[in-house]
């Protein structure tokens, strides 16, 4: 996987590679990236409905939600009621969103939870939005509501973990 930003689509056209950046990524990149997949995915922040987002971790946990096409809004609705209810629970677990714009599968939502070990994970891995269920901080009805969109607009998902690896890492211009 490569990752790139964040940054503006401005900042695609300015950017300038150097010979470095291509000789850093021939040697350390290349002969390890399986080409046979070449679809470049490109996704955009949902900060309205990110929670707490952390800037950094060598870690992350990935998972995709495959929606069914045209219900972004009902998803979306799902994503603001979830927060609110991490919100409401004050949960320490922290979370982004994107989504993708373009690429192989458009219809996709990333969640993008920061760990810093495995343990972590349990803070990503169910929907009762940590610390509480939605629930006992939304009321019984409007956590059903918002379970049902989920379960009539999700198709599947995949989950990932990756790490960051600075050695094989362009490094930033100076």
């Amino acid at each position: 996987m490569g990752f790139s930003g964040p940054h503006t689509w401005k900042a695609f056209d300015d950017r300038v590679r150097s010979q470095g950046d291509i000789d850093h990524y021939s040697k350390y990149v290349l002969p390890y990236s399986d080409n046979k997949n070449n679809s470049i995915d490109f996704w955009v922040h949902a900060p309205a409905v990110s929670y707490k987002p952390k800037i950094y971790s060598d870690s992350f946990h990935l998972s995709y939600n495959y929606i069914v096409p045209g219900t972004d809004a009902e998803y979306y609705e799902f994503l603001e009621g979830f927060k609110k209810s991490k919100e409401l629970n004050k949960n320490s677990d922290t979370h982004e969103i994107y989504k993708t714009v373009s690429g192989e599968n458009p219809d996709t939502w990333i969640w993008v939870y920061p760990i810093s070990n495995m343990e972590e994970l349990s803070g990503s891995t169910q929907l009762i939005a940590g610390g509480g269920s939605m629930a006992a901080a939304l009321g019984e009805k409007e956590a059903e509501r918002l379970n049902k969109i989920y379960k009539k607009v999700v198709k599947s998902r995949m989950r990932e973990i990756i790490k960051f690896r600075p050695d094989l890492s362009t490094p930033p211009k100076e």
